[in-house]
């Protein structure tokens, strides 16, 4: 059973952080706070009040229900401006297959989860098992503040290993002169996303070894 909890903590915290990744980002009212929050119409040259539409396209298309990667509106001369290039739609495609990978995880370590539950529940080891399940916690924790540290102390570095490890290309090396999408999502932008995103797991890390701590200490009481 010991292998049974460590398999649960494991698929439990894969399924917690893909669903925050996945979640916020499919999120039109998250996605125009971040926007709001880092960029201005100085940087960008994007009216305020096209923000909400903005963050509703992007939205959208990484939930994968809109199709292209592009948000038009008419400027105060009167010309309807479309705001992204080839080579940021093409960099926007890549990241959405990474956004159906992080769906398609999320979905395995949901029915991982659902199994070891189902398996602890019918054989009643709950007992036993919570023994492996704080072990899983307790390295999927270390790895958290490992990633956390690495990120106080390097986020670019982060930030540049992360593009190298899962893209193949180099379109996500864009231009603030030519390219909208670096100027509306700077790196401040995933500084913050990745803080809330590691603060949040990390809490629902740390609340599920208490459960189980308590739950262990119960048992070994009877």
């Amino acid at each position: 059973m010991f292998l049974v909890g460590l398999l649960l903590s494991l698929s439990l915290a894969v399924l917690t952080l893909s669903a925050l990744i996945g979640g916020s980002a499919a999120s039109s009212s998250v996605m125009q706070v971040m926007l709001t929050s880092h960029t201005s119409y100085a940087e960008t040259g994007l009216p305020d009040e096209e923000y909400a539409g903005m963050a509703s396209m992007i939205a959208k298309y990484l939930a994968g229900s809109n199709i292209s990667f592009q948000y038009t509106f008419t400027n105060e001369e009167g010309t309807e401006v479309s705001c992204f290039n080839t080579r940021e739609q093409t960099h926007m495609a890549d990241c959405l297959q990474l956004f159906y990978l992080c769906r398609g995880v999320m979905l395995l370590s949901a029915a991982a989860t659902c199994l070891c539950i189902l398996a602890l529940v019918l054989w009643k080891l709950w007992g036993k098992g919570t023994a492996g399940f704080l072990t899983g916690n307790g390295l999927v924790l270390l790895l958290c503040l490992t990633l956390v540290v690495w990120g106080l102390a390097d986020f670019e570095g982060l930030f540049v290993r992360f593009h190298q490890t899962f893209f193949s290309n180099d379109l996500w090396l864009l231009n603030p002169q030519t390219d909208l999408l670096i100027r509306l999502m700077p790196t401040q932008f995933f500084v913050d996303w990745a803080a809330i995103i590691a603060g949040l797991w990390l809490t629902a890390l740390v609340l599920a070894t208490v459960i189980a701590g308590i739950l262990c200490y119960r048992q070994h009481r009877r």
